[in-house]
């Protein structure tokens, strides 16, 4: 297949112009860990089930925590954590808690790391 120069500069761009926000999936229960990534400027409930290959297969007790890494070179503003949220809710039904922590990624996590996304989380009692 070829491209065109104007062509590969388009898609340089695309590139470039794309905002992506990296969640670490960890299922308590099962031990799973993954890491995905999302064009937060094109969140629906399609594109992230697209992103997630096992969406389908997720079972969750119903607690369910989406923990946001605050930092000062964090792009997100609050409307695109909102709408990441109401997402995975409306992806995982039962109890989905959010929250923005005062935390950096941890060692051997991606640097980009923007949040947790916690499956089959413990009661609190």
């Amino acid at each position: 297949m070829t491209y065109n120069r104007l062509h590969l500069w388009d898609l340089i761009n695309n590139m470039e112009n794309k905002n992506y926000f990296k969640i670490k999936i960890i299922d308590m229960i099962r031990g799973d860990l993954m890491i995905i990534t999302l064009d937060y400027t094109r969140l629906t409930a399609i594109g992230i089930q697209k992103v997630i290959p096992i969406c389908t297969q997720i079972v969750t007790n119903g607690n369910n925590k989406l923990l946001f890494l605050g930092s000062k070179d964090s792009k997100l503003e609050l409307e695109p954590l909102y709408n990441i949220a109401v997402l995975a809710q409306s992806i995982l039904g039962g109890n989905l808690v959010w929250d923005i922590i005062d935390e950096l990624p941890k060692l051997g996590e991606p640097q980009d790391l923007g949040g947790y996304l916690i499956l089959n989380s413990p009661t609190d009692r």
